[in-house]
């Protein structure tokens, strides 16, 4: 007999002592899900989710543990997801696919975290909170906080924290929840409304506002205009600071710049302005992915493609000058450079030189600061003359 039937938009899942089986609604078999310790019988509708290709769920052996599994195959996603403490309940984005699917949690604490699915970077989005729930078709999730005198939270674009952390704060909108009382639990989420069980048993509707889901359609589309249109028809901040991260993600830094101005947020406007006027794709790509605070996938991206001065000056201006003269040396042909910077940086600050590791190459390497300006002047303009070719 089935212990548990779960719904998602684009299939089903029947749960019985045997295993997680996943169907489509023609009742076509796609997958059987499981692995060795697993307990069926414990799994309910807050500890497994499913989307078009994920199964999410709470391992009951290892309650702060969060395995994914393919849809189609039912193998594991990567390594399970793992936690500080016990989660209480588990669900996955419908959006979207593949590198876009998000995982959200609910642990004993009542704190409400978020990570990408395909590794584990939780990210606190709230605390105090009693019940969550992710959009039905779109991004958006709510979430009711507050114990007995409780509010609605309800974030556009639940991923911003991934684009730009400062932007996710602007991208949520706050309600009262009057009536729903202690120990209530979202049930649905589906175009502007959410239903809510409370603890009576008596069902409630909220309503959150319809214009994300216009500008969903208008950005999974890739109608840039059309999105910019809808904001600036209903004059929302955090519609705005949605359509800002939505189009960070995709790259589109035109309609980035106008909804950052649009929020008042200057220094971002100004970062922007500087990357559109970048002549080379690897380095724009490279500035957008530090502006996210990956500097890891920044230099990746650098030195991938062969731009090793640009990917030194990156570790400069991060003050990682360890790394900087380290890759100077292995590459070769930089370390003047950067002992050049290096010796500019510690004349501003007033400082001597303690590290050894630039006391030993200073020793080592003789620097002409005339030749070391002409040399880093001569990499600019072949950097832009690769971008006119290309």
């Amino acid at each position: 007999l089935p212990l548990l039937v779960l719904q998602s938009p684009y299939h089903f899942c029947i749960v019985d002592r045997d295993g997680i089986h996943l169907y489509t609604y023609e009742g076509r078999l796609l997958s059987t899900v499981k692995y060795k310790g697993l307990r069926t019988d414990v799994l309910n509708p807050l500890t497994l989710s499913i989307a078009r290709d994920a199964v999410c769920m709470v391992d009951a052996s290892t309650p702060k543990c969060v395995r994914v599994f393919d849809v189609q195959s039912g193998r594991p996603l990567g390594q399970p997801i793992e936690h500080k403490i016990d989660i209480i309940q588990v669900a996955v984005n419908q959006h979207g696919s593949g590198a876009d699917r998000r995982v959200a949690i609910l642990d004993k604490n009542k704190d409400l975290y978020i990570t990408p699915a395909h590794r584990t970077q939780w990210v606190k989005l709230s605390s105090m909170v009693d019940t969550f729930m992710w959009h039905d078709l779109t991004d958006m999730m709510v979430a009711i906080c507050g114990g007995g005198d409780n509010s609605m939270h309800c974030w556009f674009y639940p991923a911003a924290v991934f684009v730009d952390q400062d932007l996710l704060p602007h991208t949520m909108t706050t309600k009262e929840a009057i009536g729903c009382g202690k120990m209530c639990q979202l049930v649905s989420f589906s175009g502007s409304h959410c239903t809510i069980r409370r603890s009576d048993g008596a069902y409630q509707a909220l309503s959150v506002s319809p214009y994300p889901q216009l500008l969903y359609q208008q950005v999974e589309k890739g109608q840039w205009d059309k999105a910019i249109r809808v904001c600036r028809f209903v004059k929302s901040p955090p519609l705005w600071a949605a359509l800002a991260a939505m189009a960070l993600h995709a790259r589109e830094l035109t309609t980035a710049e106008i909804a950052l101005a649009s929020i008042d947020e200057v220094a971002k406007v100004h970062f922007i302005t500087s990357l559109n006027e970048l002549a080379d794709d690897t380095v724009r790509a490279a500035e957008l992915a530090l502006f996210c605070k990956r500097p890891e996938e920044a230099l990746g991206l650098l030195l991938q493609q062969g731009k090793v001065y640009r990917a030194i000056d990156m570790n400069i201006r991060l003050q990682r000058w360890e790394a900087a003269l380290d890759l100077a040396q292995k590459h070769k042909g930089y370390v003047d450079v950067v002992l050049s910077m290096r010796h500019k940086f510690l004349q501003d600050m007033n400082y001597d030189e303690t590290n050894p590791k630039f006391i030993k190459a200073t020793k080592e390497v003789s620097v002409d600061h005339a030749a070391v300006a002409a040399k880093i002047a001569a990499e600019e303009e072949k950097d832009r003359r690769q971008a006119e070719g290309n």
